[in-house]
């Protein structure tokens, strides 16, 4: 966090908030503040109002406040209580010292305490009013306790053995939420559990004529002073952990009340990001498909100063009023552009205050005015002073040009020619004269565009290029290059996409709509083997590589003239999810799996139309055969696999005998250049010299900061036009903001074999129970049974056998094998994670891997204490890569925007249930879309469960991790017997 001082809190902050502050301060209403890494936090109580503010510090004079006041809730300003948390963070007043107060006893701190609600409790809370007796215990002290034992020493109550309270509602409210997760709260006919984080149920939320209309479930819930409550005879649930707003609170009231709330679709934008800590929406079909886009903020830089001297202030600005909401878009402000574009400013400024930067380096500002402003985002107001815009006019800036005389896909003839920003043209003689000497005819500042020196002489060496006098030939892959250097030095925006002619709309045999950026990368790599033979094809996970190569493998068969099979080459994990893509989107294409025991037999029955589906390994073992066979099309996915060139996988790749050969990875480079080498090796050989000759042109000189410029846009542009890479963010417009993909894992062999026994013995046991007249006994063994079935698709670690927990991870679980893969994959573009599962033994077991593996991870469960710590870590920017989560421990109450991709590893196949987990990260203050993996196992009591989801919603309650016969009510003997025969 920048230095904090009264100074720059007053530059942030108007005159009336800062006193209004300093007012707030000396009436003592600030509760608490404590100092975080980016910012500080605290609350202050005004009224009946307790108002909990949380303050990031974006540069020394400005901080993001978020309170639940009108104030900040409305437009978002630093009001007057996140200022004065801040003062008090600064000089906290000393502590009112009240006569008479007894000193604390230690032995009072570590108590432990029996809580009992007295005479009709239900009742009295209805009222908010309760009666209680705390009766001292022999039980160890719970966290609870600690929190009840402060409070009872504030509230001046002396150490008796008994204590009798009659607590009014403010005084109740608090006294309620000490007791969260307290183990010895009862009344006189049983125990009470008391716990936070609930959200209230709705039947459904829909929009209707400028509202949002939601309609409450049957429930009761009873306020408390300005706390709500779901009240039950065993539990006592508070909705949310902490007041909410007065906006959100009034809704709240009106469904606990039993009636519709009827909300201004403008005041349901800005509560909800409030809104999802209280309610769950998931039952709403319409905010399930909500799409949560970030509006694109209009940037404004004003320059001023001298060649010695150069102020620059930024500003951003929308064309509307945001957050604003319509049927079926939510569009918020974009807090990380406004980031990026901050960055940009401070890659050359330095900052000094509210918004304003500073450069005062003359040789640097030279490069800034000739160099880097020309190449700011289009879309920016850029504002010139008088001063520099003759400043500006003083230079001559010189850039290379590119004309194309003529094209075709063979080859194209361009002209290399320079000229000045006004137009005028130079020689190539004075360009290598001005290269020597820095000065002009004319005796103006001479300043020479990069792209000269760095890029257009050592590319055209290296490619394959004929010239006659200022005529340039290039042909094949040499021309795509040329065109991309053509298009970089125009500054063009144009994507690396097909031309025109080529298909756009994939064959009939393919049966999947394909969404626009999908239908571009289907045509790119139809265009690029027409072309070359051969692309690398690296969008991010999430974005549909596998559709779209299924989309050009059924094009290569409909298409081309061959008599040959093609060869997909996975990783053991992903054989079930590739055999599933071509039932679901080619199904009449014959997917032959060479995998296992029965692959030679297998081999005779291959026809030319076929698709060949195999794993690194078995191909490796197989290489002999595959030898002997020729393919249309050969595909490798997971390509970050082969980045080593030296092991058997990628040897056995690049000597694959096929016409066209397609690489598929999100991460194309994860350790080092000779990763992409390596890639390039299998789909355009010899395109990027032998190894020798990359690592002395490319691998040494990346590794040296002064030549790391250089070499990184010569290889950026020698690779470009076989490589097509998105972003989510990128293609943004045509995706939703929650991608849900079912990921389907094969068990491994000890897996299969494991799941058959317990089967077996399963239905045995059930046989034997029923016979004897047992039928609830035997209802009974059934959901242990199905329950040790689930345990054997996660992970063979979760059953009691030591010999089975030793196994190693390949045989283990498929499922964590397949974790590890997206893991990898995800956090090498950006991306952080949040895995559930309802097992807390195997949220270890992802720990323990996930350790070894080197990545950074924390864990919730139903022993973590204090959540809101291991939150604020996962969102901090320096946080974990993976966050663990019990869904029933942390399944709700978390706001988690800084994960965009979620990982159901053992699905709780409650819809409802698994989608209030999705959403801590599919919320409000998400900017990116939010990618939703669930892992499955094919042919097991998973996959049958998945195809009863839509009609049997009640799922959890009858699988649940303790089987109890009360869970499963809504599921019939057969239903039972039916999940568990026939796989």
């Amino acid at each position: 966090m920048p230095t904090l001082d009264e100074a720059a809190i007053r530059k942030a902050a108007s005159w009336q908030d800062f006193k209004e502050a300093r007012a707030i301060l000396d009436s003592g209403a600030v509760l608490s503040s404590e100092s975080l890494q980016t910012g500080w936090r605290g609350s202050v109580r005004v009224g009946k109002t307790t108002y909990r503010t949380t303050v990031t510090a974006r540069t020394p004079t400005w901080f993001d406040a978020k309170c639940p006041c009108p104030a900040n809730q409305r437009h978002g300003t630093f009001c007057p209580h996140a200022i004065a948390i801040g003062l008090h963070l600064l000089s906290p007043p000393p502590a009112e010292v009240k006569k008479n107060q007894p000193v604390t006893d230690a032995r009072f701190q570590a108590a432990s305490w029996e809580i009992r609600f007295q005479g009709p409790w239900m009742k009295s809370l209805e009222h908010a009013k309760a009666s209680i007796q705390l009766t001292r215990s022999d039980h160890p002290p719970s966290p609870a306790d600690q929190r009840l034992a402060t409070w009872l020493t504030e509230q001046n109550l002396i150490s008796k053995p008994t204590i009798q309270l009659a607590l009014t509602p403010a005084a109740l409210s608090h006294f309620l939420g000490l007791l969260n997760d307290h183990p010895q709260v009862g009344h006189a006919e049983g125990k009470i559990r008391i716990e936070t984080h609930h959200l209230l149920r709705i039947t459904d939320a829909t929009p209707h004529d400028g509202h949002v209309v939601m309609l409450p479930a049957e429930q009761k819930i009873i306020p408390i002073d300005d706390t709500f409550w779901q009240i039950s005879s065993s539990t006592l649930s508070q909705l949310g952990s902490q007041p909410p707003s007065p906006t959100v609170s009034k809704i709240l009231k009106t469904l606990a009340s039993g009636k519709p709330a009827d909300v201004d679709q403008t005041v349901f934008a800005q509560s909800l990001d409030e809104l999802q800590t209280f309610i769950d929406l998931s039952s709403s079909n319409w905010f399930e498909t909500l799409q949560f886009i970030s509006a694109e903020p209009e940037f404004t830089l004003s320059l001023n100063g001298h060649e010695h001297r150069l102020l620059a202030t930024l500003s951003t600005s929308y064309s509307q009023s945001l957050p604003k909401l319509d049927a079926h878009r939510l569009i918020t402000q974009n807090p990380p552009a406004e980031a990026l574009a901050t960055s940009l400013i401070q890659q050359t400024f330095h900052p000094l205050a509210d918004s304003t930067y500073e450069l005062s380096d003359p040789h640097a500002i030279t490069r800034f005015l000739t160099k880097d402003l020309p190449q700011f985002p289009k879309t920016w107001n850029i504002q010139l002073s008088p001063n520099l815009q003759k400043l500006c006019a003083s230079y001559t800036f010189i850039t290379p040009k590119i004309d194309l005389l003529s094209s075709s896909e063979e080859k194209i003839d361009f002209r290399l020619t320079y000229q000045t920003q006004r137009g005028e043209t130079i020689p190539a003689t004075e360009i290598r004269r001005l290269l020597r000497s820095k000065h002009s005819l004319s005796h103006q500042r001479i300043v020479l565009s990069d792209e000269i020196d760095l890029l257009i002489d050592p590319l055209l060496e290296h490619l394959d290029i004929q010239q006659q006098n200022d005529r340039f030939t290039a042909r094949q892959a040499s021309a795509d290059v040329i065109r991309e250097l053509c298009e970089t030095l125009q500054k063009s925006t144009t994507e690396n996409t097909p031309k025109e002619g080529l298909p756009h709309v994939p064959c009939p045999t393919l049966d999947a709509p394909l969404r626009p950026y999908q239908i571009a990368g289907y045509a790119w790599l139809v265009h690029r083997l027409r072309a070359s033979g051969g692309a690398l094809l690296a969008d991010d996970m999430g974005l549909g590589k596998t559709l779209q190569t299924i989309a050009c493998i059924e094009h290569v068969f409909s298409t081309y003239s061959q008599s040959a099979p093609a060869l997909v080459v996975v990783t053991t994990s992903l054989l079930g999810n590739w055999k599933s893509e071509f039932a679901c989107f080619a199904r009449n294409r014959r997917v032959i799996i060479l995998h296992g025991n029965q692959r030679d037999k297998l081999r005779e029955t291959i026809q030319p139309t076929d698709v060949v589906l195999t794993t690194y390994a078995t191909l490796a073992r197989d290489l002999a055969w595959h030898l002997r066979q020729t393919y249309c099309l050969a595909v490798i996915d997971e390509a970050s696999l082969i980045r080593n060139p030296d092991t058997d996988h990628a040897k056995a790749v690049t000597k694959i005998n096929a016409t066209y050969r397609i690489a598929l990875t999100g991460t194309p480079i994860e350790n080092s250049a000779r990763d992409l080498w390596s890639i390039f090796r299998f789909i355009q050989p010899g395109w990027l010299g032998t190894r020798k000759e990359f690592q002395e042109r490319y691998e040494i000189p990346l590794q040296t900061a002064e030549s790391r410029p250089r070499t990184t846009t010569l290889l950026r542009l020698k690779t470009a036009p076989f490589v097509l890479r998105r972003t989510k963010t990128e293609v943004a417009s045509d995706i939703p903001s929650k991608i849900v993909i079912d990921e389907f894992c094969t068990l491994s062999r000890d897996q299969l074999e494991t799941y058959r026994e317990i089967q077996k013995q399963g239905l045995l046991l059930i046989d034997q129970i029923r016979s004897s007249g047992q039928m609830a006994a035997a209802r009974m063994q059934s959901l242990t049974t199905l329950l040790r079935l689930r345990q054997s698709c996660c992970d063979l670690a979760l059953l009691d056998s030591e010999t089975l927990r030793e196994l190693p991870l390949p045989r283990r679980s498929a499922k964590l094998e397949r974790l590890l893969e997206i893991t990898e994959a995800s956090i090498a573009a950006g991306s952080r994670l949040l895995v559930f599962s309802q097992y807390r033994k195997q949220l270890i077991e992802i720990e323990k891997a996930l350790t070894n593996a080197s990545v950074s991870s924390i864990r919730l469960d139903g022993e973590t204490r204090d959540r809101q710590a291991l939150v604020e870590r996962f969102q901090s920017p320096q946080g974990p890569s993976v966050f663990l989560i019990s869904l029933k421990a942390g399944g709700y109450g978390l706001n988690l925007t800084a994960a965009d991709v979620v990982v159901h590893f053992d699905p709780w196949w409650n819809p409802a249930a698994e989608n209030q987990a999705t959403d801590r990260a599919h919320r409000i203050g998400q900017s990116k879309p939010v990618t939703v993996f669930r892992l499955l196992t094919r042919d097991t009591v998973e996959e049958k469960v998945i195809r009863l989801q839509a009609s049997k919603k009640a799922l959890a309650d009858s699988l649940n991790e303790t089987p109890d016969p009360a869970d499963a009510a809504a599921w019939s003997t057969d239903e039972l017997e039916a999940l568990l025969v026939g796989q």
